[in-house]
């Protein structure tokens, strides 16, 4: 694993699972079938985060900005549709978003004040809806711009 020399950003993803799924850091690296997810933290349905790999070193969570990011992956973003395929979607717990908007602020705060951009995983990869939501807009109001319906 490489140290990241500066932390400009964090990006904020989803699991792309259903609301039963209630995974940790070793149940997401079984869906995705890697030994290490490359999240820093992961934020499960009822609120708890897990920290994934070393918050110092690069992650492996966005091309072209894992080596000065950090990457947060909140468990759910998907749902079923009438079909049975998998679509984005915004299923998210009140806990969920309580505990993602304590770790932004003391990661921006108290950790890594070179933070200068907090954007969806959406922003900065134009094939994914993840995290299913307008990041930007949730930061400056505090209210949720939903994003849903793609197929996964």
């Amino acid at each position: 694993m490489f140290k990241r020399s500066v932390t400009e950003r964090i990006v904020i993803h989803s699991s792309q699972s259903v609301s039963e799924s209630n995974w940790g850091v070793k149940d997401l690296e079984k869906f995705l079938g890697k030994t290490m997810s490359g999240f820093h933290y992961v934020i499960k349905r009822d609120g708890s985060i897990e920290e994934g790999i070393n918050i110092s070193n690069v992650g492996h969570h966005a091309q072209g900005y894992d080596s000065k990011s950090i990457g947060i992956c909140l468990v759910g973003g998907a749902k079923r549709n009438a079909a049975s395929q998998l679509v984005s979607s915004f299923n998210y717990t009140e806990e969920q978003l309580n505990s993602l908007s304590h770790l932004v602020d003391h990661l921006r705060l108290n950790r890594f004040p070179t933070i200068k951009q907090i954007v969806g995983f959406n922003d900065v990869s134009k094939h994914s809806d993840s995290p299913c939501f307008n990041v930007t807009e949730w930061l400056e109001t505090g209210q949720v711009e939903e994003l849903s319906g793609r197929s996964i």
